[in-house]
């Protein structure tokens, strides 16, 4: 799959928001609800018991809506907020900082390796994509006994995995042994 690149991502749907401009998914919901309900009975009409608009992952909406200028006194000044966090992550970012990152909720939510992709995912640069799915694949294999339904899809997706879980010194017939208890 191709990066998305600023000009490439131009609909959003409430997860993409909510990462990209630092919120809750029930914030994002709220600020998409404004144009996707007409009136406050509609709104009323379509909240969830705990009263958080009833927005779909389908949803999707022009970025340009969501955009804000940054405001800095720095060659940043008046460039559109949502368009730099997607360049930050097409460029990379340092692998410290990208560490850091990968432990926030907002982070783990955004990025997702198996079931449906969001934004993350597509916007990530890719050497920093894998080594955050190599990452993920070892936590969810080392030392654990039986592996989760996600973790084997994502090892039967990916040819590289099975090498690399050998190179971590996780014993091939190991491997071999949960692959097969998922079918």
């Amino acid at each position: 799959m191709e990066i998305q690149t600023p000009k490439k991502v131009s609909k959003l749907n409430f997860n993409d928001l909510a990462f990209l401009t630092n919120k809750s998914t029930s914030e994002a919901k709220w600020d998409m609800a404004n144009y996707l309900f007409s009136s406050d009975e509609e709104l009323s009409e379509n909240l969830t018991k705990s009263g958080i608009p009833k927005v779909s992952v389908n949803e999707y909406l022009d970025k340009s809506l969501f955009e804000t200028r940054i405001k800095s006194c720095s060659r940043l000044d008046g460039l559109n907020s949502i368009d730099y966090i997607i360049k930050t992550y097409n460029n990379g970012i340092t692998i410290d900082r990208l560490q850091k990152y990968s432990e926030t909720p907002a982070f783990q939510k955004a990025l997702k390796f198996t079931g449906k992709f969001t934004i993350l995912n597509n916007i990530l640069n890719k050497d920093q994509l894998l080594k955050l799915q190599k990452s993920w694949i070892y936590k969810n294999t080392y030392l654990i006994h039986n592996w989760s339904d996600n973790c084997i899809s994502f090892i039967k997706e990916n040819d590289w995995s099975v090498e690399f879980l050998k190179s971590k010194m996780i014993d091939e017939n190991e491997i071999i042994k949960q692959l097969k208890n998922e079918d």
